[in-house]
């Protein structure tokens, strides 16, 4: 759609080109012309002193524009256990299957995953009881030259549960460049999966990941 500035525009070239060929006097058409434009450009500023830019939003001149929400950056892992094998305190929970990694940052032989965009995490494991014992599963955060910190501890439910009763636990989380985020067996026995399978089957019992959201 012209824009009234731009047709403004247009017949001032006519009056240019009027002028130009002797069409007359256009002294009086010349001047509302220009004082019509000094009012719109005007109109245009007080309109850009009014906007402001928010997160992702940037003005400049009579042009907006916005690069939108979030990070722009997808990174996260989803990785489990094929095993019904019982793990005991204290160690790190053995997720050694990944179904996906994006960005590489989880390394599924020391089952760290080390952060490599700052924001924030949704953090989360899945792990299964062994009957009679109350299995612990801490997820924990260590950082540059600090010494690790317990994020939640997952013991909800019974003290004596039977079987292959399921638990979850997850938290969001606050990184920078280099933490390590990780799942540590605490306290008695569980298990990550209810059964043993094939690493090629794609059934996920017990997942357990990270993704950043923002």
């Amino acid at each position: 759609m012209t824009s009234l500035l731009q047709k403004i525009n247009e017949l001032d070239s006519r009056i240019d080109n009027i002028n130009i060929s002797g069409g007359g006097d256009t002294t009086a058409l010349q001047a509302q012309v220009d004082t019509n434009t000094t009012d719109i450009s005007g109109i245009q500023i007080n309109k850009q002193n009014l906007l402001t830019a928010g997160d992702n939003i940037s003005i400049v001149g009579d042009i907006i524009s916005s690069t939108g929400g979030g990070s722009g950056t997808d990174i996260g892992f989803l990785a489990y256990h094929n095993s019904s094998t019982d793990y005991s305190a204290i160690r790190l929970a053995p997720y050694n299957l990944v179904r996906y990694n994006t960005g590489n940052a989880y390394d599924n032989s020391t089952y760290i995953f080390t952060v490599p965009v700052a924001g924030k995490y949704y953090f989360y494991a899945t792990y299964f009881t062994k009957d009679g014992s109350a299995g612990v599963l801490d997820l924990r955060i260590k950082k540059t030259n600090q010494v690790e910190e317990t994020l939640i501890r997952g013991q909800e439910g019974q003290t004596t549960p039977v079987k292959h009763e399921k638990r979850q636990v997850s938290v969001i989380v606050e990184c920078v460049v280099g933490d390590q985020l990780y799942a540590v067996i605490r306290f008695n026995t569980l298990r990550l999966s209810i059964l043993d399978y094939s690493s090629t089957n794609n059934t996920i019992y017990g997942p357990y990941g990270c993704q950043l959201l923002t």
